[in-house]
């Protein structure tokens, strides 16, 4: 490996098969769903691919306690581990600083031999800034002639679900343009909690959320890639994690329950109406029970 920072940073590693055969795990949006995360290290343990690639939303709410967690079950893994951030990493105050301490530069890249891997910041709603452009297209430049691959978490595009891709329309199409002039291979991106495949000129882009989110629709699981690259192509394994009950009235439940923990923690105000709520509800209850056990004495 080089990898590309600030500072410059190399990793030699030994890896038995041949310089156009490579192997890696990809997945994203674990959501704290840490089981599904020590399964995904437990088998790359034993496939020995040559990295991981973690594309964002490792954590749901971004506090200290979940990165401690996601950094001692990722530090199991016998193979390396890249990252990219999610917007559900920094969702916490502080949570960016966190990620940035604890797992890797926003932004960064890396390369193997022939092919160029770039890792970009799309936590943002609107898409990559500025300056990150900026660098990008740099690294872009650098890399003509090699074989080209992005991580990043948010989708620039989605054909289903494009509200959930880059908000603002200049800035996913100048993502895009920027794909086509230097002949990006492949871009790979989740946050969105599906498994689709499209192609936008002649760039082939994968978006895969499975890793342990709530799933939307009945049809979907949960799920992690094993990505094949020799050097004519790259071929794309579905491995399969285990998946709550399939039926929609059971995903709604599991997005709930996903989303109102955070925002209990997160406003104190609101975790006061619930506490509150709940005693209410409780008292209620209790009285009801009197007034019932009072009208059968009479």
């Amino acid at each position: 490996f080089d990898v590309k920072g600030e500072p410059v940073q190399k990793i030699s590693l030994t890896y038995p098969y041949q310089a156009e055969e490579i192997n890696f795990l990809f997945f994203g949006d674990t959501h704290g769903v840490f089981y599904n995360l020590q399964r995904i290290i437990e088998a790359a343990n034993i496939l020995e691919p040559l990295f991981i690639m973690s594309n964002g939303d490792m954590t749901h709410s971004g506090r200290l306690e979940e990165y401690h967690t996601l950094s001692d079950i990722l530090g199991q893994s016998n193979v390396p581990v890249f990252t990219s951030i999610g917007n559900h990493d920094k969702r916490a105050r502080g949570s960016r600083i966190t990620y940035r301490k604890m797992l890797a530069p926003f932004y960064y890249s890396f390369s193997i031999h022939n092919n160029q891997f770039i890792v970009l910041d799309s936590s943002r709603k609107r898409g990559l800034q500025k300056f990150q452009y900026r660098w990008l297209e740099r690294e872009l430049q650098l890399a003509r002639g090699k074989r080209i691959f992005v991580f990043l978490h948010r989708p620039p595009v989605c054909p289903k679900y494009n509200y959930l891709s880059f908000s603002a329309t200049t800035n996913a199409n100048r993502f895009l343009s920027l794909m086509e002039a230097y002949r990006v291979e492949m871009v790979f991106s989740s946050h969105i909690h599906i498994l689709t495949e499209f192609t936008r000129g002649n760039v082939r882009y994968v978006i895969t959320g499975g890793g342990g989110g709530a799933l939307w629709q009945p049809a979907n699981t949960h799920h992690y890639l094993h990505v094949f690259m020799n050097k004519d192509d790259v071929h794309i394994k579905v491995i399969e994690l285990p998946t709550p009950e399939a039926k929609v009235s059971q995903r709604l439940k599991d997005a709930i329950r996903f989303n109102l923990g955070f925002h209990l923690n997160k406003n104190k105000m609101l975790k006061q109406v619930g506490i509150l709520g709940t005693t209410l509800l409780l008292t209620r209850t209790a009285q009801q029970k009197r007034r019932h056990r009072w009208r059968r004495r009479k």
